[in-house]
């Protein structure tokens, strides 16, 4: 017999749904209150599941965190080659095959973020950049380019600024030209 009707509402729903409309809709565009509105459950399941708001957003990083960083970090790690990798995660966010990354939006609005979030931001961040700059200096065809560092962050910020583009609708024309930039740039070096 088939269940009828609501989903059992636990932990995992609850991160879930929150993920969904965080990935979606980006950490700053609604209240505590409106979040728990808009995945209809009770502030007092919330507070029994979470015990705090800083808890419940921390709990949602995390298995964004598990879902989508580590998944991208162990396809970085495996990869010999920068740019095919590179190039498919700009061009599935151009055609809309990846959302613009919770993470990037989490970055700008870290005034919003609870102590422990923010620490769980800045761990992510560091991991990315190492990760990054393992595999950059694995493909480094001049040997003579002094500092990777400068090329991983350069890499890392046209990705937020690509994915904070397109969370603000900008045009395919327009992310595009910010992918010939990043190519133009590594191919050079990569």
């Amino acid at each position: 017999m088939t269940q009828v009707g609501r989903p059992s509402i636990n932990k995992t729903f609850i991160l879930n749904k929150s993920l969904e409309i965080y990935w979606k809709e980006g950490l700053d565009k609604y209240s505590f209150n409106e979040i728990i509105q808009k995945i209809k459950v009770s502030r007092t399941t919330i507070y029994k599941l979470f015990s705090n708001e800083a808890n419940f957003q921390y709990q949602t990083l995390m298995l964004y965190n598990k879902i989508v960083i580590k998944e991208w970090t162990a396809k970085i790690k495996k990869t010999n080659e920068v740019l095919p990798l590179l190039n498919d995660m700009i061009q599935g966010i151009i055609d809309n095959k990846y959302t613009p990354c919770l993470y990037n939006r989490a970055k700008l609005n870290k005034n919003l973020l609870s102590p422990k979030s923010l620490n769980l931001i800045n761990n992510i961040e560091r991991l990315m950049y190492k990760t990054w700059l393992n595999i950059i200096k694995k493909n480094l065809k001049k040997k003579s380019i002094e500092d990777p560092k400068k090329l991983t962050f350069f890499l890392l910020s046209q990705i937020t600024l690509l994915n904070n583009l397109k969370r603000n609708n900008a045009n395919k024309e327009e992310l595009s030209s910010i992918r010939d930039i990043i190519n133009s740039k590594l191919s050079q070096d990569l």
